[in-house]
C-alpha cells in the first residue's frame, strides 16, 4: 500500500512538473504566440481579412492557394525552430527531472508550430460555422486549404525538428525499438490526416495535436541528440535568411510584386519576415537576453514605432515640368453656365424638361468603387446619352475611385479610344461595364499590405521618411490597373487632363470629397472650384494647383482609410500653412452634401440663363452599404453579431462597429436632406441604386474576390432589368427629351 501511494505521488509530481514546464515553455515564447494570435485575429475577425482568405480559396486561384499554404507552413516551421532555440538555450541536464524537461523542450515548440499553422483556419471555421445565414458556402471555398494543412502539417513539423526521421523512414532497419514505434506512429497519424476532411475541422486539428504529443514520446530522445539540435539552429538560420531576403525583394517593388502572392499570404509573409529579423537579432545577442532585458528591448522598440512617421506623409505631386499647364480652375457657377449654354439648343427643343443628373457615390472601399463604376457604366451602356446629361459626380472614398474610373472611361470613349455602343462585350454586360470590372478587379490590397507591413514599419522604427509609403504605392496600383486594362496612362496624368478643350463640357465633372483632419471641414477637389457663397467647404485647387496632382493621387486623397493609408500632408504656399487630409467619409460618407451644393448652383445658373422652367435637376444616389432584405436573414445575422459582441473579440471590434453605425446614420440624414432639397426645388431624386446584403459578404477594403464581384454584377443586372426601377427611370427621363420622329407625328 505504501509502495502504491509512493508511486502515485511520484506520478502526480511528474504530471505537475510537466505541466509547469509546458506553461514555462509557452511563457518563454510569448512573443511568438502573440504574433500568431494577432495575425489570426486580423484574418478571422476583420471582414477584409476573411475576404482575403476567400479570394485565396476561390476557383481559379490555384497558385494563391499553394502560396498561402507554403507561406503558412514555412512560417509555422520558423516559429517552431525559433521556439526550440529559445527553450534549448535554458537546458538544465543536472535536474533529476531532466528527461521531462527534455521532452517538453522538444514537444512544446512542435505544438506552437501546429498552432501557427492551424489557428487561422480554426478561427475562420468558428466564424463561418457560427452564422447560419451569412456565407455558408465559404466553408467549401476554404476546404482545400484545411485539407492541405491536415495532411501535411504534422509530418512537416516532425521532419523539420528531427530530419533523422526521414533517414530512418528510408532505412527502417537501422532504427532502434523506440524509433520503430515512432515511425509507426508517424505513418499512422500521417495517414489519418489524409482522412480527416470527413470530420469537423476543429475535431481533426485536436486529433492531430494529440497525435503530435504521442509521436514526440517516441522521438524526443532522438530529437535532443547534439546533431539534431545543431540541425535546428542551422535550419532556423537558413530559413530566417531566406525570409529576410524574400521580404527585402518584396519591399523594393510592392506595387508590382505583391499581387503575385495575394493579401492573405502577404499577412503571413510579413509576420514571418519580422520573426526572421527578430531571430537574426536573437542569434547575435540572445546569450545576453534575460527576461528583464527582453521586456526592455520590446518597450524600446514599441516606443520607437509609436513615435515614428507612420501616420502622416507628404502627398505625391507632379513637377511643373511634367504637369499640364492648365489655366486657373473655373468656378462651379461659371462651369455650369457654360455647360448649360453648350446644350441650350437641345434644352429648348426638348418636349419636356431637360434632365440634368447630379450623382453622389457613397464611400466603402473597393466595394463602393466596383458598385459605383458598375452602376454608372451600365447606365451609359444602356443609354449612350447618359453622360451628356450627367453634370457631375460627388464621390467619397471608394466611391471616388469608382466615379473617376467611369469618368475616365467616358473621356476615352469620347476620344474613340474604346467602343461605347450598347453592343455586348462579355456575357450580358456592356463595354464600359466590362472595362470597369476589368480595371477594378485588380487586387489593390496586396501592395498596400506589403508596403505597410514591411517598408512602412521599418521606416517607422528607424524614423526615416524617405522611403515610399503605402499611399503612394496604392496610387501606383491604380495607375497600373488602368494601364494594364486600357493601355493608356490616364491615371498617371494630371487630374484636369480629363477635361481638355474638346471634352471639358462633354465629360462629367468630378467632385472628390476629403476631410481636413485638424478641423473636420470638408475638402472638395476637382477641375472646378465651389463658390464660396454656396459652399463652406475647402476647394483644394485653391490651396494647390489641380494640375500638380495625378488623377490617382486626387482619388486617394478622398480615400485615405485610417491605418491603411497615412494622413496626406499638403503644403499651401499661398497661406504658408499645411493641410492634413483624411478620408472624405469622416465629414460626409454619402457625398450628398456636395451634391446638394451642385444642385443649388445648377438651379441658380438655370435662373440666370432663363432656363429655369426648361431644366430639371435629378439626383442619383448610389449607396453601397449592404442593406438586409428579409426578416429571417436579418434575425440570423443579428444573432450572430450578438454572439460575437459578447466575446473579448467583440469588445475590441465594438468601437469600430459603433463608429461605422454613426457614420451610416449621418449619411442617412445627409441623403434625406439632399432628397428634401432637390424635391423642394422641383427636381427628382432616384435612390434605388442601393447594394443589397446577401449570403456573400461585401467587406470594406481594397480587394474583392471573384465571387463577390460576380455578386455585385448580378445585382446590377437585376437593377437594369427591373421595369419599374430607377435604372429604367433614368432612361425614360433621357428618352423623353428626344424630338418625336416625323413618322410618329404624321
Amino acid at each position: 500500500m505504501i509502495l502504491v501511494d509512493s508511486k502515485l505521488r511520484l506520478f502526480l509530481r511528474h504530471i505537475v512538473f510537466c505541466a509547469f514546464e509546458v506553461v514555462d515553455g509557452l511563457g518563454r515564447c510569448w512573443f511568438l504566440l502573440l504574433a500568431t494570435l494577432t495575425v489570426a485575429f486580423l484574418m478571422a475577425f476583420v471582414p477584409q481579412g476573411r475576404e482575403a482568405l476567400w479570394a485565396t480559396g476561390s476557383a481559379g486561384q490555384v497558385w494563391h492557394v499553394r502560396a498561402f499554404f507554403a507561406t503558412s507552413l514555412s512560417g509555422a516551421v520558423l516559429v517552431m525552430l525559433f521556439a526550440s532555440a529559445i527553450l534549448e538555450a535554458g537546458r538544465n541536464t543536472d535536474s533529476p527531472d531532466s528527461h521531462l524537461q527534455e521532452y517538453v523542450r522538444f514537444a512544446v515548440p512542435g505544438l506552437i508550430g501546429l498552432l501557427a499553422a492551424f489557428l487561422v483556419p480554426l478561427l475562420i471555421e468558428l466564424q463561418v460555422g457560427g452564422n447560419s445565414w451569412l456565407l455558408p458556402q465559404r466553408r467549401e471555398e476554404l476546404r482545400e486549404l484545411g485539407t492541405l494543412f491536415q495532411r501535411l502539417a504534422v509530418p512537416a513539423i516532425v521532419l523539420s525538428r528531427c530530419p533523422k526521421v526521414l533517414y530512418l523512414l528510408i532505412f527502417p532497419w537501422r532504427a532502434d525499438r523506440r524509433q520503430r514505434f515512432g515511425l509507426a506512429a508517424l505513418i499512422a497519424f500521417g495517414s489519418l490526416g489524409m482522412c480527416l476532411f470527413a470530420i469537423p475541422f476543429g475535431a481533426g486539428v485536436l486529433v492531430l495535436a494529440l497525435g503530435q504529443i504521442a509521436i514526440d514520446i517516441f522521438w524526443w530522445r532522438t530529437g535532443q541528440e547534439p546533431a539534431m539540435r545543431l540541425w535546428r539552429r542551422r535550419a532556423a538560420a537558413i530559413l530566417a535568411g531566406i525570409w529576410i531576403i524574400a521580404g527585402l525583394w518584396l519591399g523594393v517593388r510592392p506595387e508590382s510584386r505583391a499581387e503575385l502572392l495575394g493579401p492573405a499570404t502577404l499577412i503571413l509573409f510579413a509576420e514571418s519576415f519580422w520573426l526572421a529579423v527578430v531571430f537574426a537579432i536573437y542569434a547575435v545577442i540572445g546569450r545576453w537576453l534575460t527576461q528583464g532585458v527582453s521586456v526592455v528591448v520590446v518597450l524600446v522598440l514599441a516606443l520607437s514605432f509609436v513615435s515614428g512617421p507612420f501616420n502622416l506623409r507628404a502627398v505625391r505631386t507632379l513637377n511643373r515640368d511634367h504637369a499640364s499647364q492648365n489655366s486657373e480652375p473655373v468656378s462651379l457657377s461659371k462651369h455650369i453656365d457654360a455647360w448649360l449654354e453648350s446644350r441650350r439648343a437641345k434644352i429648348e427643343a426638348s418636349p419636356t424638361t431637360y434632365p440634368v443628373f447630379v450623382a453622389s457615390a457613397e464611400g466603402g472601399g473597393i466595394r463602393a468603387a466596383c458598385w459605383t463604376a458598375g452602376v454608372l457604366a451600365a447606365l451609359q451602356d444602356s443609354e449612350p446619352a447618359f453622360s451628356d446629361h450627367l453634370l457631375g459626380i460627388s464621390g467619397v472614398s471608394g466611391g471616388s475611385l469608382g466615379a473617376a474610373t467611369f469618368v475616365s472611361l467616358v473621356h476615352d470613349a469620347k476620344l474613340e479610344r474604346i467602343e461605347s455602343t450598347p453592343s455586348k462585350s462579355e456575357g450580358s454586360i456592356g463595354p464600359l461595364q466590362f472595362h470597369a470590372d476589368k480595371i477594378l478587379g485588380r487586387d489593390f490590397l496586396s501592395p498596400v499590405l506589403a508596403t505597410m507591413l514591411i517598408p512602412d514599419v521599418a521606416a517607422c522604427l528607424l524614423h526615416y521618411e524617405g522611403a515610399k509609403d503605402r499611399a503612394s504605392v496604392l496610387e501606383k496600383s491604380f495607375e497600373i490597373a488602368w494601364r494594364n486594362a486600357m493601355k493608356t496612362d490616364t491615371f498617371d496624368r494630371p487630374l484636369p487632363a480629363l477635361w481638355t478643350e474638346d471634352s471639358k463640357l462633354q465629360v462629367p465633372a468630378l467632385f472628390l470629397n476629403s476631410t481636413e483632419a485638424d478641423t473636420g471641414v470638408r475638402i472638395v477637389n476637382g477641375h472646378v472650384t465651389l463658390d464660396a457663397e454656396i459652399s463652406p467647404a475647402i476647394s483644394l485647387p485653391m490651396a494647390i494647383p489641380s494640375h500638380a496632382l495625378r488623377l490617382s493621387t486626387a482619388v486617394l486623397l478622398s480615400a485615405r482609410f485610417p491605418v491603411i493609408s497615412p494622413i496626406g500632408l499638403i503644403r499651401n504656399p499661398a497661406e504658408d500653412d499645411e493641410l492634413h487630409i483624411v478620408d472624405g467619409g469622416y465629414a460626409d460618407n454619402s457625398g450628398t452634401v456636395t451634391a446638394a451644393e451642385i444642385v443649388t448652383a445648377l438651379n441658380a445658373s438655370a435662373i440666370r440663363l432663363g432656363l429655369r422652367d426648361k431644366v430639371r435637376a435629378v439626383g442619383i444616389v448610389i449607396t453601397d452599404n449592404p442593406i438586409v432584405i428579409g426578416d429571417e436573414a436579418s434575425d440570423a445575422d443579428r444573432q450572430h453579431r450578438e454572439n460575437l459582441e459578447s466575446t473579448a473579440a467583440g469588445a475590441v471590434l465594438a468601437p469600430f462597429e459603433t463608429m461605422d453605425r454613426i457614420r451610416q446614420s449621418l449619411s442617412k440624414k445627409h441623403r434625406e436632406a439632399f432628397s428634401d432639397s432637390v424635391r423642394g426645388s422641383g427636381g427628382d431624386v432616384l435612390d434605388g441604386f442601393s447594394l443589397q446584403a446577401s449570403r456573400i459578404e461585401f467587406p470594406l477594403g481594397w480587394m474583392l474576390s471573384n465571387g463577390t464581384r460576380s455578386a455585385l454584377t448580378d445585382q446590377i443586372e437585376r437593377l437594369s432589368n427591373d421595369p419599374a426601377g430607377d435604372f429604367q427611370r433614368v432612361r425614360q427621363f433621357i428618352q423623353a427629351t428626344r424630338e418625336p420622329r416625323k413618322s410618329d407625328s404624321k
